[in-house]
């Protein structure tokens, strides 16, 4: 069974026409229906690939900031133990930390 190019109602393989809307079937109208639906289903899957694209860019900023924090954290409390820094670095260390982790999980939860 075919659907109608005009109305999407289901037709018979052997309909001239479609019994809601009249429109004429023949398979020229199918090819130029199976060519727009193959059309739409590309578009879509390039939407798909752009979007999982730009999730896995966001995570690996999200991995690289927080790593970067958390090297910046650890070697402020080395420094700190040996008391050759000041307590602000080591906690700026744990601010970065604290955004790459903010930033590794809003890209994980946005997959819609």
């Amino acid at each position: 069974m075919n659907r109608c190019p005009k109305c999407q109602e289901p037709v018979l393989d052997v309909a001239t026409t479609c019994r809601k809307c009249g429109e004429p079937i023949d398979e020229k109208t199918f090819f130029l229906s199976e060519d727009s639906l193959l059309q739409e289903v590309r578009e879509a899957a390039k939407q798909a690939e752009q979007k999982i694209a730009r999730q896995r860019s966001r995570r690996k900023v999200a991995h690289l900031v927080l790593v970067i924090g958390l090297l910046i954290m650890g070697v402020g409390v080395g420094f700190l133990l040996r008391e050759a820094l000041p307590m602000w670095v080591a906690l700026g260390g744990l601010a970065v930390t604290g955004v790459g982790a903010v930033l590794l999980a809003l890209s994980r939860r946005s997959k819609d």
